[in-house]
């Protein structure tokens, strides 16, 4: 009950409708699956985080994984700016960079 003072707004999402998602499930049964799935695309340019992609063994599925596996996705993004051998580094952070 306490609780409720703080709560603003909230949204019961069925994935299951969603045009785009329809509510998918993943399922890898094996670390090196895992570890292909995390691997950013496009010239880091996309990169993968959830559940589904623990950053240990342990965290598959659940959302301390997912949080961890964000964390994990945001730090690939920065490390690849601070890298970037772009003749202009500001087209990095902007995702325009194909160095």
């Amino acid at each position: 009950e306490a609780s409720r003072s703080y709560m603003n707004h909230y949204v019961i999402q069925d994935w299951t409708n969603e045009p785009y998602i329809r509510g998918s499930f993943c399922h890898a049964n094996s670390l090196v699956t895992i570890e292909i799935m995390s691997r950013p695309l496009g010239l880091n340019k996309v990169f993968f985080a959830g559940e589904a992609l623990p950053v240990g063994r342990n965290d598959w599925g659940y959302v301390d994984g997912a949080a961890l596996s964000g964390k994990a996705a945001a730090e690939q993004i920065i490390y690849s700016w601070r890298n970037c051998r772009c003749w202009l580094p500001l087209l990095c952070k902007w995702g325009l960079c194909f160095a």
